[in-house]
């Protein structure tokens, strides 16, 4: 839908989920389902959907982000997370940073600022209580 209001248009044809629009506001860079590995972008003003990126692991919500330069997102290996940036402009891969378990990022537009939450630790509890009324 138009920021200044009207009605929705439809991109994606083939499915999709968790929909971030390029910061120019030319693409559409979504998931295509909960099953299916990558991230895709369509134009917003139609054409085909594109692969840009099949490292995004599937069901990822909120593991990328995208700005002006290019992809920021969160690829699981083992018991680490990697921090990863794809360029649009060489598609090269550049490792940003390691971590332990993260669930969620986002990136500012001129890409001067990274923010992710990690989790550091976890702990849960079994209590017994005994003669409870």
């Amino acid at each position: 839908m138009h920021p200044e209001g009207g009605d929705p248009i439809k991109v994606t044809s083939n499915g999709a989920s968790r929909g971030w629009e390029s910061t120019d506001g030319t693409y559409v860079y979504y998931e295509r389902s909960p099953n299916v590995r990558g991230l895709w972008r369509m134009r917003v003003d139609g054409g085909d959907e594109e692969l840009v990126l099949d490292k995004v692991p599937a069901d990822s919500w909120s593991g990328w982000a995208v700005n002006d330069e290019g992809i920021y997102f969160v690829e699981p290996i083992n018991n680490t997370h990697l921090i990863e940036f794809y360029s649009l402009a060489t598609r090269r891969l550049t490792r940003i940073a390691t971590a332990t378990y993260i669930t969620g990022l986002t990136v500012s537009k001129d890409g001067r600022f990274l923010v992710y939450t990690q989790l550091d630790a976890e702990d849960l509890n079994i209590t017994l209580v005994e003669n409870y009324r």
